[in-house]
């Protein structure tokens, strides 16, 4: 058993990782703020409550914001061997991106975390700060993919960079053509990722035809269009931390 961790841009996340998948998660939100004793003590509680501590051989983390890393890893020195998981390193799946050093950790733990679970060509969709959607093709190899906005950061830039556009909250959506300017804005959210996202799955799924093409989300996010979207898609929180977990067996030649 490892613990791993996804530190992103607005949350970090925990959990124990072994081979039948992800147990005892945590979640804590931090939205880019300066570390505090709260995120500390959240951190001690989950780890001193945990069943499993004295089975557990690493601390396993990719990470997406940096701010951040130096304050959580200075915990789990005292705790547990640390790794670093970085986008550069040999996992055995092509990906083809230039320069590979600057393709996304979060990015590569998603497609290692796919091909161990699911069957090429796919699509793996994850929402959260921004939005990736990333392609694999039927040799399980990386076929390109593209970066967006999230819903949180489109929204807070219809604010911050207009005169009189309201800040607005987004939860929950508005789901019907808006009568106020929030709801304007709200509706201009929920629309453009359902229908955005789906529109790309049906073209992404003609290129490949008449092969099926396996198509997961995962993110934050997520779970907000995961019934709407009119194409199947198989919606898997645990993505990133299994793939976390999944990446570190392969470049390490563990098996937990």
């Amino acid at each position: 058993m490892i613990v791993v961790c996804d530190i992103g841009n607005s949350a970090v996340h925990f959990g124990i990782y072994d081979k039948t998948g992800i147990s005892y998660k945590k979640n804590i939100v931090h939205n880019r703020k300066e570390p505090s004793g709260f995120l500390k003590e959240e951190i001690e509680k989950w780890w001193s409550n945990s069943e499993h501590k004295t089975s557990i051989k690493a601390f396993v983390y990719a990470s997406v914001y940096t701010p951040l890393e130096d304050y959580i890893t200075s915990f789990w020195q005292a705790e547990l061997p640390v790794f670093k998981l970085d986008s550069s390193m040999d996992a055995g799946i092509k990906i083809d991106y230039a320069p590979r050093a600057s393709f996304g950790v979060d990015r590569f733990v998603n497609i290692v975390g796919f091909i161990a679970r699911y069957t090429p060509p796919g699509i793996i969709i994850d929402i959260g700060s921004a939005l990736t959607i990333d392609v694999i093709n039927s040799n399980g190899e990386f076929d390109g993919g593209l970066i967006y906005p999230g819903p949180a950061l489109s929204a807070g830039a219809l604010h911050a960079n207009t005169a009189l556009l309201p800040e607005v909250s987004l939860s929950p959506l508005c789901r019907h053509r808006g009568k106020t300017t929030v709801q304007s804005i709200q509706y201009g959210i929920f629309s453009v990722y359902l229908h955005y996202i789906d529109a790309l799955i049906s073209q992404i799924r003609n290129e490949f035809s008449p092969n099926t093409v396996s198509v997961v989300a995962t993110g934050g996010w997520s779970s907000v269009w995961n019934k709407e979207w009119k194409n199947t898609i198989t919606f898997d929180p645990d993505l990133t931390l299994r793939g976390i977990g999944d990446a570190y067996c392969r470049i390490k030649n563990h098996n937990f």
